[in-house]
């Protein structure tokens, strides 16, 4: 399985532009993921932020905060070979 390139930023593409939507969808088929942007208002990106960093501080039993980058290198809840954290109730949100 491959690691995560973490040095190559992926590219984002609108919904609201349809030649955008056209080429995020060929990534997508190219690829196998698109990011799309302007899904989610400025508010609800950072209410969304919030819940995933209570997840993780509580799936972590608190040894991550997210105010000390120094806890984020053990417990890390999600693959390394990917980066997608599931299970643990991570599909089920406030």
């Amino acid at each position: 399985m491959n690691q995560i390139d973490y040095t190559t930023t992926s590219p984002r593409f609108s919904v609201t532009n349809n030649k955008e939507l056209d080429e995020g969808l060929a990534y997508l088929n190219k690829h196998g993921y698109v990011v799309i942007s302007d899904v989610m208002s400025q508010d609800e990106v950072n209410m969304n932020k919030e819940l995933l960093w209570k997840f993780i501080e509580n799936v972590s039993n608190s040894t991550i905060k997210r105010d000390d980058p120094e806890t984020w290198s053990t417990q890390w809840p999600s693959f390394s070979s990917h980066g997608v954290i599931s299970g643990l109730g991570i599909g089920q949100s406030e």
